[in-house]
């Protein structure tokens, strides 16, 4: 039998001794109060960490509460006298809990209250606005590039989020990797090694180079000085990785990054990913392989693309081969690629072939280029699926959350076994009034994706509404959210 509805009720410190009863006794206007965060009809895992509710409140209100009250009866209320409010850990627990596969109805409610907790006559709601509640877990850490600075003078460290957590730690920073930028990166699938690029730039030029290291020792590196690589990607067993630099693939030793193989990929090949049946690979092909003569070279080359189609290729377990374009660039341009956890999806990044990359200097980084539909931070990038059987690309309005946002990196939760899969992206659209206007910036944010075949699937947009990932670094520009079942040699529950 379900569990009879209960009502937690939630004061901060300092609050009247009154102001549940305020409330409880006052009749609410709806309208005059916003919410800023979260977005309405947002669906989040069972075991996502507290989310920090915000709102506009109307001048003069110094009292507020906010309520979470889920179809099953259930309400988490919070009265505080500030403008947000993140539920402890214990209460938001007992919250997806009781609210697990069920729709929340969000709402807040502010007013002025005396020194009792008497509210006046002026009691202002917002509009009620729906949260579902997943049945499923995410589950699992995210090793995400955070970057500090700018591109050619700034930091860039390896940190890690366990879902759940309240705080993100430094995994690998100049402290532990004798001094090296750490950018773009992989990790196995079962979370036991990663993969990543040491970028050091000196003088008129920069070098890129493969960094290896078991997941529960990154400081002791394992890879061979002096391999070049740009972007890494490991088979689904670990037992292989797969390298692009200036345009080559390389499938080489996932320990030592020895080289067993160079790729034949017919052309220029960018930012590699590997299938989780391990039986495909999807590049990016580029209309033309940045040429840096004329301009400092800081693995241009490697990283930056324009007028991308999307490629895949078939491993049979020692080869490629069957090379086959599966989704041509028509002026636009598509890149990042990344497979679904159960490979029906290839999501990946699109930007038009006109809007310019806020980078002017990466503008004038490629030989006979402007940075007009770059992929290097477009603010007209988008993320959309493509069906990896074949068919036409699918956009996702709901995850993408308007246009100018600068949605890229697109990459998923490893878990396939419920109603949904979570898509992970960087995005620099605002995150409520803590990163608003001028001082948002890149952030990791995750969006439910519905599986194919569940009746959650429904309308062509199988996307809902993104939610920031809690507690990432706010300081830090967020990108490329690597997720794994496992943390080091231990399974998170």
């Amino acid at each position: 039998m379900p569990l009879p509805p209960e009502t937690h009720d939630v004061t901060a410190p300092g609050a009247a001794p009154g102001v549940v009863g305020g409330f409880d006794s006052a009749t609410p206007t709806t309208g005059g109060l916003s919410l800023v965060y979260p977005e309405s009809g947002a669906i989040i895992p069972h075991d996502l960490a507290p989310i920090d509710v915000q709102w506009n409140p109307p001048a003069g209100e110094n009292v507020w509460r906010v309520t979470f009250a889920a179809d099953t009866g259930d309400k988490l209320r919070g009265y505080v006298s500030t403008p947000s409010w993140n539920p402890a850990v214990s209460d938001w627990r007992w919250l997806l809990d009781r609210a697990q596969g069920h729709v929340i109805t969000l709402t807040v409610t502010g007013g002025i209250a005396d020194t009792t907790g008497k509210l006046g006559p002026a009691v202002i709601a917002s509009v009620g606005q729906p949260l579902k509640v997943s049945r499923d877990n995410a589950t699992g850490a995210l090793f995400y590039f955070a970057t500090t600075g700018d591109q050619l003078t700034g930091d860039g460290t390896l940190q890690r989020l366990e879902l759940g957590a309240l705080k993100a730690d430094k995994y690998l920073n100049k402290s532990n990797n004798g001094g090296h930028c750490v950018g773009c990166h992989a990790i196995t699938r079962d979370g036991t090694r990663l993969a990543f690029t040491f970028l050091d730039i000196a003088g008129l030029g920069g070098s890129m180079t493969l960094g290896s290291v078991q997941a529960i020792d990154p400081t002791k590196q394992q890879a061979t000085p002096g391999t070049n690589s740009g972007v890494e990607v490991f088979s689904p067993d670990g037992t292989k990785l797969l390298t692009s630099f200036q345009g080559k693939l390389s499938l080489r030793d996932p320990v030592t990054g020895a080289k067993i193989a160079d790729v034949d990929s017919g052309g220029p090949a960018l930012y590699p990913d590997w299938s989780p049946d391990g039986k495909k690979i999807v590049f990016v092909a580029p209309s033309a392989l940045c040429n840096p003569a004329g301009f400092v070279n800081f693995g241009q080359d490697s990283i930056f693309v324009y007028g991308g189609s999307l490629v895949t290729m078939d491993w049979n377990g020692s080869s490629f081969g069957n090379r086959s374009v599966v989704l041509a660039s028509n002026g636009d341009n598509n890149y990042y690629p990344s497979f679904s956890p159960d490979g029906s999806f290839i999501a990946f990044s699109r930007a038009d072939g006109t809007t310019k990359s806020t980078w002017a200097l990466g503008g004038m980084a490629c030989a006979g280029k402007d940075g007009s539909g770059l992929s290097y931070d477009n603010p007209s990038a988008t993320v959309w699926l493509l069906p990896s059987a074949g068919g036409a690309p699918v956009a996702l309005p709901a995850a993408n959350g308007g246009t100018l946002k600068t949605n890229s990196w697109p990459k998923w939760g490893p878990k396939a076994d419920g109603d949904y899969m979570w898509l992970l992206f960087s995005s620099t659209r605002a995150y409520g009034n803590v990163l608003a206007g001028p001082n948002a910036h890149h952030q990791l944010w995750i969006a439910a994706v519905a599986r194919p075949g569940t009746s959650e699937a429904t309308g062509p947009d199988l996307s809902a509404p993104a939610v920031w990932f809690p507690f990432q670094d706010t300081v830090t520009k967020n990108h490329i959210g690597q997720w794994s079942l496992k943390v080091g040699d231990f399974l998170i529950p």
